[in-house]
């Protein structure tokens, strides 16, 4: 019979294969099915707290800064309430496909985990990214080259009790067109032994995954916000990933 360690490091390739295809479903069934729905409920929570908090008026927010004039607190509350529409009309950011509390609510815990996957996925961040830019209605279209690939290469396994500890980092198995370039041109300020140093600290970050042991014996993922999501290369404020719509550099 395998031990405890090699049996949450199998579950955790097998994660890690899933995710590496992009089968949000098949990680998600990787997972603890009492953490799936706490992970659902705590999802839902997020977009609808069962306990909302206060509305602020403009009377409550004055009395806490007295000097503030009406009109301003007028326009921060307004500016506070539009936030707050914008987060919910942007459920799509969170969980991929969900437009609404009541489509949130509606999901199977595991259909819930398989698409905050999938909306954490660059590819799928790129996606609204460019719809959002064509119905705003932005004069420039924009394009983006082929996405990196990551894998999660484990790198050990500590088994405490019910729960198997995986640290693990990420591996890039594909390369975007100008990707060696910027990193070239972002070490130039720096001194040759710096760029060693720069060089070989690239990719050294350790993430962990968490198991828990079941009744079976088996692993299970925890599924838990973050799971996976570790930091991409994309962010939403930062256009510079998205390149303007032009042919893909020849191939040598």
């Amino acid at each position: 019979m395998a031990e405890p360690a090699s049996q949450a490091l199998d579950t955790f390739r097998r994660a890690a294969d899933a995710l590496e295809k992009r089968d949000w479903h098949g990680v998600a069934a990787l997972c603890d099915p009492i953490s799936l729905r706490v992970f659902h409920r705590q999802l839902v929570e997020q977009f609808a707290p069962r306990t909302p908090p206060p509305e602020l008026t403009v009377s409550e927010l004055r009395r806490h800064q007295p000097d503030m004039p009406p009109e301003v607190a007028e326009y921060q509350i307004k500016q506070m309430q539009q936030l707050h529409a914008e987060r919910l009309s942007r459920m799509e950011d969170e969980v991929a496909g969900v437009h609404s509390v009541e489509e949130l609510r509606a999901l199977d815990p595991v259909e819930a985990c398989a698409r905050s996957l999938e909306a954490h996925d660059p590819e799928h961040q790129v996606r609204l990214f460019l719809a959002r830019h064509r119905k705003s209605g932005h004069p420039r279209e924009l394009g983006v080259y082929a996405m990196p690939r990551e894998r999660l290469e484990p790198i050990g396994v500590v088994v405490e009790d019910r729960f198997a500890h995986v640290p693990y980092r990420r591996t890039s198995t594909s390369r975007a067109p100008a990707e060696g370039e910027h990193r070239e041109r972002f070490l130039e300020p720096y001194t040759a032994e710096e760029q060693a140093w720069l060089r070989d600290a690239a990719g050294r970050h350790v993430e962990v995954a968490t198991l828990l042991r079941q009744p079976d014996g088996s692993w299970r993922l925890c599924a838990e916000h973050g799971l996976f999501q570790g930091t991409t290369w994309f962010g939403r404020a930062e256009i510079n990933v998205i390149a303007e719509q032009q042919p893909p550099p020849s191939e040598p």
